[in-house]
């Protein structure tokens, strides 16, 4: 016996598996398919995806997703505009002195000039530099490079905002005229 089913609107929170939504977005792009032909369906532990013919399934992850507006810096002290590409490239080359896994690269904000060093035990230290527009008072901050690299390889902006408040405190990055973008880094103790 079949019965009718009324589509409800109504806000869900879940954690889906990013594999699950990757094959989504594969299938998307693959069949060519707009965001408008996606059913999707939730249930108390699976999540279901239609597109057309197929669809994809998956088990939701339990929990809760973390409250991450509790991290995110209300403001910053210290606003720097770079173009994208060159810090990029800064903290590439500073990352080659910071050993295989689990570096720090250290940003040095200092009057006119940003500096980006890496070092590990035994071996040679990697400093890189880039002239920027600040006055302040020096600043120091180390973060994992990795996190900074992901950021700017994922992102299309030409120029970016960094924002920092003190050494112990997440930067920021955003997307220099999107507000709505924005990559909080946790910094390291170094």
């Amino acid at each position: 016996m079949a019965r009718p089913v009324q589509e409800k609107k109504t806000n869900v929170s879940v954690i889906i598996p990013s594999k699950a939504i990757r094959e989504v977005e594969r299938l998307l792009v693959t069949e060519g398919l707009g965001a408008d032909v996606v059913k999707i369906s939730v249930t108390e532990n699976q999540v279901a995806f239609k597109l057309l013919d197929t669809v994809v399934i998956s088990r939701l992850i339990d929990g809760h997703f973390p409250n991450y507006d509790q991290v995110i810096p209300k403001s910053a002290e210290i606003r720097v505009q770079l173009a994208a590409k060159d810090l990029l490239t800064m903290t590439q080359r500073a990352a080659l002195g910071s050993g295989d896994r689990g570096g720090a690269v250290r940003f040095i904000l200092e009057k006119g000039r940003l500096r980006a060093t890496g070092s590990a035990q035994g071996r040679v230290e990697v400093e890189d530099e880039l002239p920027v527009e600040y006055t302040g008072a020096n600043l120091e901050i180390a973060f994992n490079p990795q996190f900074v690299l992901d950021v700017l390889k994922n992102g299309d902006a030409s120029q970016v905002w960094l924002e920092l408040t003190t050494s112990l405190n997440p930067g920021v990055i955003r997307p220099v005229g999107d507000d709505q973008m924005l990559s909080v880094i946790m910094p390291m103790r170094v």
